[in-house]
C-alpha cells in the first residue's frame, strides 16, 4: 500500500466476529475508509482502516482573521473621533477578539477517532445453526440405527393405544465409575467379575403419542458387545450414570438418561432400547 507524501491520515480499528470481516470491510469502504490490515483472533477479528484527514481551511481562517482586524481598526478610528467619551466607554465599544472561530472550525472539519462510533459498525454474533436431525425408519432398517440418529418408533398396544416415539442414542463415551458405584455383576449369563471397559450411552426418548403414557417399566435398556454378547454385560449405577430407565413420559414430554455399562471388551459396542417388553418392538444402535 503506497502512502502519498505529505498526506496525513486518521485511522480507525473495528472488531468483528470471525466470518463477517468481508461485510464490515465493504461497509466502511463505502464510507470512504481504506483497508490497511487485519488481525485475526480466536473469536473476533480486528480490522484497521485509514482515510486522509480533511485539510485545515486556512483561506477561510485567514479571511476571518482579516475581517476581525478590519473591525478592530474601525473601532479604533471611531474611538479617536469620539474623544469626548471616557476611556471606559471606548473599552466597552471595542469587540473582544477571541480565537473561538478557529477552534470551532477545526473541530467541525477534523473529526478525531474519539468521535467515531466504532460500536455501531460491529455486527452482532449470529446464533449457531442447530445440527439437522437425522431420522431412522426402523421398519425399513429392520430395527437398526446408527449412533446419533433418531429412530421413529410406532406401534400399537393390546388395548388399542397408538404409541409414537422418537428415540435417540448418542455415540458411547468412556467414563470412570465413582468409588461407590454399584455394578450388577449378576447377569443373565450368571455371576460375572467386573470388566476393564466402562461406557455410558446418552438416551433420549420423546413421547409423541396422542394418549399413550410411557411408564418406567415400559422401557428396557440393554448394552452388549461382540465379545460379551447379550448376557454378560453389567449395568453401572453411581452419581452420574443410571442402571435403569427411570422416567414417566406423558404425551409431548421427553427425557434424557445417561446409561452406564461395564464390559469385558467394548471394542464393538451396541445398544438396544426395548419398548413394552415382549409385546413391543426394539431398536438397536451401533456404529455401522
Amino acid at each position: 500500500m503506497t502512502t502519498a507524501t505529505g498526506v496525513k491520515y486518521e485511522t480507525r480499528s473495528v472488531k468483528t466476529v470471525r466470518g463477517l470481516e468481508a461485510r464490515t470491510r465493504s461497509k466502511l469502504e463505502k464510507e470512504g475508509w481504506e483497508f490497511v490490515s487485519q488481525e485475526q483472533g480466536t473469536v473476533r477479528s480486528e480490522l484497521t482502516f485509514r482515510r486522509p484527514k480533511p485539510e485545515t481551511p486556512w483561506k477561510l481562517i485567514g479571511a476571518g482573521g482579516g475581517l476581525l482586524a478590519l473591525i478592530i481598526v474601525g473601532s479604533l478610528i471611531a474611538s479617536a473621533f469620539g474623544g469626548e467619551r471616557s476611556s471606559n466607554s471606548s473599552a466597552e465599544a471595542l469587540p473582544s477578539p477571541t480565537p473561538s472561530l478557529i477552534v470551532e472550525t477545526q473541530a467541525q472539519t477534523a473529526p478525531t477517532e474519539a468521535t467515531a462510533p466504532a460500536e455501531a459498525t460491529t455486527p452482532s454474533a449470529e446464533p449457531p445453526t442447530p445440527a439437522p436431525v437425522v431420522t431412522c425408519n426402523i421398519d425399513e432398517n429392520f430395527g437398526k440405527c446408527l449412533y446419533g440418529q433418531t429412530a421413529i418408533y410406532e406401534d400399537s398396544r393390546r388395548n388399542g393405544e397408538k404409541v409414537l416415539l422418537e428415540i435417540t442414542v448418542q455415540e458411547p463415551q468412556e467414563f470412570e465409575p465413582g468409588k461407590d458405584a454399584d455394578f450388577a455383576i449378576k447377569t443373565l449369563g450368571g455371576t460375572q467379575e467386573k470388566g476393564a471397559d466402562n461406557l455410558y450411552f446418552d438416551v433420549t426418548i420423546k413421547n409423541l403419542s396422542e394418549e399413550a403414557i410411557l411408564g418406567r417399566s415400559d422401557v428396557q435398556l440393554v448394552a452388549n458387545s461382540a465379545l460379551d454378547g447379550d448376557y454378560d454385560v453389567r449395568s453401572v449405577q453411581d452419581d452420574v450414570v443410571e442402571a435403569y430407565w427411570d422416567a414417566k413420559l406423558e404425551p409431548g414430554q421427553s427425557s434424557t438418561l445417561r446409561s452406564g455399562w461395564n464390559f469385558n471388551d467394548a471394542s464393538e459396542p451396541t445398544f438396544k432400547v426395548r419398548i413394552d417388553g415382549l409385546g413391543g418392538n426394539s431398536v438397536t444402535f451401533s456404529r455401522k
